[in-house]
């Protein structure tokens, strides 16, 4: 016959079904959430978000300590998988030049294929305070091509290889935002930016390397 459990034992156990149910909850919260996004734009509201996951306001607010909480988890739940892909897109043995259009290329496809979601995160990325997901997912993307590149000897000269990795990705965030900008219509073909923003990414390299270079031979 078993032992009844203690109080002690009877309380823990409940609040570890309250834990599972709550981490349930959130995650059916964020994927609706993502969903809303999705098909309703970045504006979308909790209403409309608890409407989706079948649930009250009153509900998503207790997994949540406020919607600005709530907004943020949004945000690093699409940016954790955009940057799986991004890492598994560049992990490739592929010759530099494209590993570079391969980066860029599933960038441009993110921004294409996902233009809500894209809207949404490049509202948050633009805030760099204390809870920002955009620094952290900048920081990463630096260190998958830090990681990326750093071993290749055509990046061998260069000392700030993080610096330049962060200049990369503001230069292709930018070009890309004002691409995303212009009518449909009249802007230039998707192949043909990603061409030319892989040509001045390896412009730059090619640029810091050849300093470096030059630098270190007068130095000797």
């Amino acid at each position: 016959m078993n032992p009844r459990p203690t109080a002690a034992e009877s309380t823990d156990g409940r609040l570890v079904r309250w834990d599972e149910h709550k981490l349930q909850r959130r995650a059916h919260i964020i994927e609706s959430a993502i969903a809303e996004v999705r098909e309703t734009g970045p504006g979308a509201s909790v209403t409309q978000i608890a409407k989706r996951a079948g649930l009250t306001r009153a509900s998503v607010y207790r997994m949540f300590d406020s919607p600005e909480r709530m907004y943020r988890e949004i945000g690093r739940t699409i940016t954790a998988q955009y940057l799986a892909d991004f890492g598994a897109a560049i992990a490739a043995e592929l010759p530099t030049i494209e590993m570079m259009a391969a980066a860029i290329h599933h960038y441009v496809e993110f921004c294409v294929n996902e233009p809500e979601l894209y809207r949404f995160l490049s509202r948050m990325w633009t805030d760099y305070d204390e809870r920002s997901v955009a620094l952290p997912a900048h920081q990463t993307m630096a260190k998958i091509m830090v990681a990326a590149f750093g071993s290749r000897p055509e990046f061998a000269p260069i000392d700030g290889l993080e610096e330049l990795a962060y200049g990369s990705i503001a230069l292709m965030e930018s070009a890309v935002a004002r691409w995303v900008r212009e009518p449909v219509d009249t802007r230039e073909d998707r192949a043909s930016l990603e061409r030319r923003l892989t040509r001045w990414i390896d412009a730059l390299r090619h640029s810091e390397a050849t300093t470096a270079s030059r630098s270190s031979s007068r130095t000797s």
